[in-house]
């Protein structure tokens, strides 16, 4: 449309003068650049909110926009973190790897993907970075992709996703390990009859926490019944990009499980389904006494659960650490490391 076709001559004289500057080069107003361009303050906008996600440049209130470019040497290790637009920038990941970062003075730019493969080589070869990061990428829809960045990058390290591939490298929550003891905590309190929810099982932390949790469980005798929300009527497997769409049908679903058998507790693949599965749990007038709830991660803090949780959360600073750490042994030579990482448990109310 007129306003992607604007933002794209918007972005790429603002790429060619990054390219031309040094660091700290005041770029272009906002008036300026609306005036150029004939188009409006929230396409100039979006523009440099997309260049400050990249870490292409900085903003000071008031002043305006400038260049981010640390002085060039010979030592400069640019570490390319690829990211999705809904990653939290003030998360244990996000703060860990920058501070580790700079331990190392390396320069991390961030680049926000959106499934634009073309624009996502573009960067690579104009950044020409010597480690490519990649946060939790969904290997069923970016396998090819991945094939692809192994030809752009020296080094190439997934994080929070294994990838069977010698040539690149890993820092990966175990997440087999992760059901196995989540499945060992729930038979502590007598849990035979599970029920495991998941926006996609098609996504690798969930087929394989199901998978360990499954091994125990009925190891010992019992069950476990998966409710997979991309498999409901009417909703395509992106449903883990866009879990508010499927909320009600998937409440639904296990209001439906619920009053079909008899469960002891519920398991969420994935924290977006804390409130989905409490919302079903009211509805179903379950006995908070003796029902558990488990999850892989820590409910928002703004939200109150009425059962006893048991969570199991990734370590995910210490990961972080480690992923630049594992850089900067790659860069001094060192062969290509698939590493897992246990989780622990926050605890059990």
């Amino acid at each position: 449309d007129t306003m992607a076709i604007l933002q794209d001559k918007v972005m790429n004289y603002l790429l060619g003068l990054i390219e031309q500057n040094p660091h700290n080069t005041v770029l272009p107003s906002q008036n300026d650049l609306r005036r150029k361009f004939d188009c409006s303050t929230i396409t100039v906008r979006k523009v440099l909110e997309k260049l400050e996600e990249r870490g292409l440049i900085y903003r000071v209130q008031g002043k305006g926009s400038f260049v981010r470019r640390p002085e060039q040497n010979k030592a400069q290790v640019r570490i390319f973190l690829i990211i999705s637009p809904k990653t939290d920038l003030r998360g244990d990941f996000i703060s860990s790897l920058v501070t580790a970062s700079r331990n190392h003075s390396y320069h991390t730019l961030f680049y926000c993907y959106d499934d634009n493969e073309a624009m996502l080589f573009y960067e690579l070869d104009r950044v020409a970075p010597q480690v490519v990061l990649w946060l939790a990428p969904s290997i069923y829809k970016h396998d090819k992709t991945l094939q692809k960045l192994r030809a752009h990058a020296p080094h190439v390290i997934l994080f929070n996703r294994q990838y069977d591939h010698p040539s690149i490298s890993y820092v990966s929550g175990d997440f087999a390990s992760d059901g196995r003891a989540m499945g060992e905590k729930l038979l502590q309190h007598s849990v035979r009859e599970v029920l495991f929810v998941s926006l996609n099982m098609k996504i690798m932390y969930s087929y394989l926490r199901a998978t360990g949790l499954s091994e125990v469980i009925t190891a010992a005798g019992g069950n476990v019944t998966v409710i997979d929300a991309a498999e409901l009527p009417n909703f395509k497997d992106d449903v883990q990009d866009n879990p508010g769409q499927c909320e009600e049908a998937l409440c639904g679903a296990i209001v439906g499980a619920l009053a079909q058998k008899r469960y002891s507790a519920i398991v969420g693949a994935q924290g977006h389904l804390w409130s989905t599965i409490q919302k079903a749990c009211s509805r179903s007038s379950i006995d908070p006494r003796n029902f558990y709830l488990g999850n892989f991660n820590a409910p928002a803090g703004n939200l109150k659960i009425d059962f006893p949780q048991i969570v199991v959360e990734q370590p995910i600073a210490a990961m972080a650490e480690e992923a630049i750490r594992l850089a900067a042994r790659l860069l001094n030579g060192g062969s290509p490391e698939q590493m897992l990482f246990g989780s622990q448990f926050v605890g059990t109310d």
